[in-house]
Parts: C-alpha cells; sequence; structure tokens
C-alpha cells in the first residue's frame, strides 16, 4: 500500500515534506501533475531557481538528474547540501547564486522548475521583472526543454485582505493573477495550467493546512480558477 507523505522516484521515495517544505498537502498538486509530462530518461540535466533549501533540487536529483540549484543568495547552500546528502544523492547536487531576472546561462538545461518565487522577484508591483524572469528562464532552457511551475496566486479578495494583514511579506509580494501568468508564459511553444487550493492557506499550522487541503480537494471542481490560490503547470521551449 502506498504511503500518501512520499513519492516515487528513480532512486527512491522520497518524502514530500522534504520537496515541498510547507502546505505540503496543497503543493503536492503540482508534484503530481509535474509527473504527468516529465520523461526523466530523456532528461539530465536541471535547474531549480529560488531553492530556499534545496526541496526541488531533492526531486530532480531523486530522478537521476545533475541539478544546479540556485537562490539569489548563498544562504541557501547550506542546507540544501545537508537534505541532498540526507538521501545519498550529494554528486547530483550543486550550488550556484541565480538573479532570476539575470540568468547567466542559455540553452543549458532540459528542465528548469521552481516553486512561490515570482512573487519576490515582483516585489513591490514589479510585473516587469517577473516577465523578464520567465524569459530568463526559457533563455536558459535547451530546445525541447521544460519549465515546471507552481506559483501563489492572487487569489480572492479574501486572500489579499488576509496577506496584507496576517502575513510578513504580504504587502509587498506581488502574487501574480492567472491572466498574468498566462501572459507571463507567452514566450514558450507550449503550455498548460492547473490551478487548486483555497481555504489551506488559512490555516495556522501544518495540520490545519492538511485538513483545510483535503476540503480544497473536493471542492477543486467546482471552484473557479479565478478564486484558486495555486497555479502549477508546464511549458515547453520549441525545438
Amino acid at each position: 500500500m502506498s504511503r500518501p507523505d512520499v513519492i516515487a522516484t528513480r532512486t527512491g521515495e522520497v518524502l514530500l515534506k522534504d520537496i515541498l517544505q510547507w502546505d505540503v498537502k496543497s503543493w503536492s498538486v503540482a508534484l503530481h501533475f509535474w509527473n504527468k509530462h516529465v520523461d526523466f530518461s530523456r532528461a539530465r540535466r536541471a535547474l531549480e531557481i529560488g531553492s530556499r533549501s534545496g526541496g526541488l533540487t531533492l526531486w530532480t536529483a531523486a530522478n537521476g538528474l545533475d541539478t544546479v540549484c540556485s537562490d539569489y543568495v548563498d544562504a541557501a547552500a547550506e542546507p540544501a547540501a545537508a537534505l541532498l546528502k540526507s538521501y545519498g544523492l550529494s554528486d547530483r547536487f550543486s550550488f550556484a547564486v541565480v538573479d532570476a531576472v539575470s540568468i547567466p546561462y542559455e540553452n543549458a538545461f532540459d528542465i528548469i522548475l521552481f516553486k512561490s518565487v515570482l512573487g519576490g522577484i515582483g516585489a513591490n508591483d514589479r510585473a516587469d521583472r517577473q516577465a523578464e524572469a520567465l524569459k530568463q528562464m526559457h533563455k536558459a532552457l535547451k530546445p525541447g526543454g521544460i519549465l515546471l511551475f507552481a506559483e501563489n496566486l492572487s487569489a480572492s479578495l479574501l486572500h489579499r485582505f488576509f496577506r496584507r494583514r496576517c502575513v510578513g511579506w504580504g504587502s509587498s509580494w506581488r502574487y501574480p493573477t492567472l491572466i498574468e501568468l498566462q501572459r507571463f508564459l507567452a514566450p514558450f511553444a507550449h503550455y498548460e495550467i492547473k490551478t487548486a487550493g483555497f481555504s489551506a492557506p488559512f490555516g495556522r499550522n501544518e495540520k490545519q493546512r492538511e485538513v483545510l487541503a483535503s476540503l480544497d480537494r473536493a471542492a477543486d471542481p467546482v471552484l473557479p480558477s479565478s478564486l484558486k490560490c495555486i497555479a502549477c503547470g508546464h511549458a515547453r521551449k520549441s525545438g
């Protein structure tokens, strides 16, 4: 019987919490969606943008890819190295300081991926920086490469109200709308987006968020995409 707290990879099972770090049940939608659209046997090299502590790097490394784990500061290097070491995957990992609006690679990666970084890139209402980050990721992909993304959306008025009042960075973080995200993906030849989640972000701890995420799963089919708080998907570079 499969365990709900792990995901299978090419080298074995990996804990979802080690990959996704917070609000795990809600964001696991992205991993399961990505798994349907990625053939790891055809990929060799990946880049994670805005790693925090290397969760997505762990996932690609566990699937056999040499992965550059990056953030805009080097503070993420040590926790990412410790995480990869705990799974015996240190040889699949390297760290680089990378500014998402000035990525120093071109036609270099089979896969680029990120989770919840556009809001920080576009802080203080800089939609232009968010658009540029997606152009830079497109540039850094090899022809035919794939971008895997999972991002917080602006969602409902309720979400926006509580973010401004209850989240430390909520007033400066720029949450894109679904329409904006689609516009940012214009450089890609093809993309597909799945939206999910509504109530889980209102949980005060991980257990509460897990319970609320279960309710969200039941409500997802009838909730309009414009009210949902997570967008995940894949985008393919022509080639």
